[in-house]
């Protein structure tokens, strides 16, 4: 087994090698896609499972809470606290909001005349950090990913007024658990503005 790996990154290095005296366009049609995309990127998958309701833009405030861990045995402590203070911090600087607020639980929250205020909420779904010996053997194949689900629901009511699935596969050499939550938390942000920012672009 170590043997055919070995052989394996033996072979694509020679493969690189013979490429350099090729032009640019050469080297990116003549390696192959899978081995381009295994070594340099990351993937971000968003899969909307609530249909976004027009009523989410009206939004001033929203409380962030803490996602529910189902990974209990899987996720290190460190890096639960870890994505849930990127989260925070994501949202905070898209400026989507006049308050970004950390809550534990819906109970913080203050009934009444407040302002319409919008809770995001969920859960870690999976969790794997991968192994970044064998990413390195297998170059990059053994991917590090990250699943998470979040609702944006009316605090008040409880109406979830929009939710998605997201999901992270770090497939790089040098990508690692942590690279893989911290894509997963800006694209948390980058959902949240598609949602509350009314513009065609977002919500074509």
């Amino acid at each position: 087994m170590l043997f055919r790996r070995f052989f394996a990154m033996a072979a694509l290095l020679i493969s690189l090698q013979s490429l350099a005296c090729f032009s640019r366009r050469d080297v990116i049609t003549a390696v192959p896609t899978r081995v381009v995309r295994e070594i340099e990127g990351e993937k971000a998958y968003v899969h909307p499972t609530v249909t976004t309701k027009p009523e989410v833009t009206k939004y001033k405030i929203v409380a962030v809470k803490k996602l529910d861990n189902l990974m209990l045995d899987e996720i290190p402590v460190s890096m639960y606290n870890y994505l849930n203070t990127e989260i925070i911090r994501d949202i905070s600087a898209k400026k989507l909001f006049t308050q970004v607020l950390p809550i534990q639980d819906e109970v913080e929250l203050t009934e009444g005349n407040d302002p319409p205020t919008l809770v995001l909420d969920g859960f870690v779904d999976n969790y794997s950090g991968g192994s970044e010996a064998l990413r390195i053997a297998e170059v990059g194949l053994n991917h590090a990913v990250i699943t998470i689900r979040i609702e944006l629901k009316d605090a008040h009511s409880s109406e979830v007024l929009a939710a998605a699935s997201i999901s992270v596969y770090e497939r790089g050499i040098a990508r690692t658990g942590k690279s893989a939550v911290h894509k997963v938390a800006e694209s948390v942000a980058d959902y949240v503005q598609k949602q509350v920012v009314p513009s065609p672009k977002n919500h074509g």
